[in-house]
């Protein structure tokens, strides 16, 4: 897994690719293969959700967003992430994605 900063509304993340350069879920860790289309739509605002979160870039971790200085997006992806482990009831599936494919720490 290797980092890479992208930016979205004028704001730095920080995404995760695989070995094979496809981009994470920075929510819930999931592989998307069309990498290149992900970065250049979803997280500049796309109309596209993760398959397995759900989460659309650009929309959902932005709908709660008071100023970014006081609510960074890493941490607007991890309330997101939360919110989606708690809906699925913490399946260690879920976790481990989350986990391995993101290098969080995934604690209830």
């Amino acid at each position: 897994m290797r980092e890479e900063v992208v930016t979205s509304f004028g704001e730095q993340a920080t995404v995760c690719r695989t070995a094979k350069g496809n981009i994470l879920c920075p929510v819930c860790g999931h592989e998307y293969s069309d990498s290149a289309k992900i970065v250049a739509v979803n997280f500049l605002g796309g109309l596209e959700s993760c398959p397995s979160c759900f989460v659309q870039m650009g929309y959902d971790d932005f709908d709660e967003m008071p100023p970014v200085a006081t609510n960074p997006i890493g941490e607007r992806w991890e309330r997101l992430r939360r919110k989606w482990l708690d809906k699925l009831g913490w399946p260690e599936w879920a976790v481990r994605q989350a986990k391995d494919g993101l290098g969080v720490d995934v604690r209830r």
